[in-house]
């Protein structure tokens, strides 16, 4: 149990620095649109991997929370922009 608080805080604190990359690197429609291509990509690996591969199904399903993450601060980014 302590092991998945660990690695989903450290998905989170990844995330933020990532989410900070893709803000420098692309502009806003493009991260927002590459963040959703690639969290419909987790989610579509997700319904491909089944209970009998539990280690590939843990790391989609990390890297799914890590797509989240970043969609939530791009979307609260944009949000602040856009209405001030």
């Amino acid at each position: 149990m302590y092991l998945d608080l660990l690695v989903l805080g450290a998905t989170e604190f990844l995330a933020s620095l990532f989410s900070k990359v893709v803000f420098r690197v692309f502009s806003r429609r493009t991260s927002l649109l590459l963040t959703n291509l690639f969290m419909l990509l987790c989610f579509f690996f997700l319904l491909i991997f089944t209970a009998d591969n539990t280690q590939t199904r843990y790391v989609v399903t990390i890297s799914t929370r890590a797509a989240l993450q970043i969609l939530y601060n791009l979307l609260t980014v944009a949000t602040l922009e856009h209405f001030p």
